[in-house]
């Protein structure tokens, strides 16, 4: 509450600069959960793709083909 001439006192002003400082604490721990999530999968990401090269009598000859994020089009 504010006092006769209007000013905050120190625990209103405390409880305030508190909850502000909480939030932006828990803002950035929010983000470097996001950025790390975001490079672990761009880090640990691939993709196999199967494919029948040639049938030889009733056996198909299989290739398998890994892409990386490295390989990505614009990098190519």
């Amino acid at each position: 509450m504010a006092d006769k001439n209007g000013k905050q006192t120190k625990t209103e002003s405390r409880s305030w600069h508190q909850t502000v400082t909480l939030l932006l604490v828990s803002l950035r721990l929010a983000a470097l959960v996001a950025t790390s999530t975001a490079a672990g999968l761009m880090a640990f990401n691939e993709e196999t793709k199967t494919i029948t090269v040639v049938v030889v009598g009733t056996n198909p000859i299989l290739q398998s083909f890994t892409a990386a994020f490295q390989q990505t089009p614009a990098f190519v």
